[in-house]
């Protein structure tokens, strides 16, 4: 086949066509836009992870909507004046924590929901693998107390708990004040982590 007018011009039109579209036909590269972002929140008892309790050691200040475990005389609803020395203790169910996850596909999620007795951090979590932690708290009478939380039963070392929608599991908690040791400098906080699957 020989080079005339006609195939130069089909040539350079296949050359010119498919060079189009390795760079493609846009009439832009990047784009840079910024969205406003809205985000509800609700309090313990009716967000998504649901953190309730009926017990007399819990304390809610009514302007947080903050749960808090009070295990002292003054911070608790009994008319008791504190726990025994040198004696374990355990209170079953002080905490409920209720998986009320849901999408906006309809599809609610399965959780994955641990404890944790370090301060939570501003990265988000792995999934959790412990359904125990122990903190230390002082006793009142210058000495520690040992405070273990578990998802179910006490001294069950439990892994976390996966929860369906709709599901709960409770937390109880063993105090121990058996130590002779010096109460510390401040008192640990529990972390409650729950990951979505």
């Amino acid at each position: 086949m020989g080079i005339n007018r006609r195939n130069v011009l089909i040539g350079l039109g296949a050359i010119v066509g498919g060079g189009g579209a390795l760079v493609g036909t846009g009439a832009f590269s990047t784009v840079s836009a910024q969205r406003s972002v809205t985000a509800n929140t609700a309090g313990d008892g009716s967000a998504y992870l649901e953190i309730e309790s009926a017990s007399d050691y819990i304390v809610d200040d009514g302007t947080t909507n903050q749960l808090e475990i009070s295990l002292t005389a003054d911070g608790n609803t009994t008319t008791d004046s504190g726990f025994n020395d040198e004696a374990i203790t355990t209170i079953e169910g002080i905490v409920t924590i209720t998986n009320n996850a849901a999408s906006g596909s309809g599809t609610a999620p399965t959780i994955d929901v641990g404890l944790s007795n370090s301060d939570p951090g501003a990265t988000p979590p792995s999934t959790p693998t412990s359904g125990e932690a122990t903190v230390t708290v002082a006793d009142g009478n210058g000495q520690e107390a040992k405070v273990t939380f578990y998802l179910g039963a006490v001294g069950s070392s439990p892994g976390a708990a996966t929860l369906t929608p709709g599901e709960s599991v409770d937390v109880d908690v063993e105090i121990d004040t058996t130590g002779n040791n010096a109460a510390p400098a401040s008192d640990q906080g529990l972390t409650i982590i729950a990951v979505s699957q």
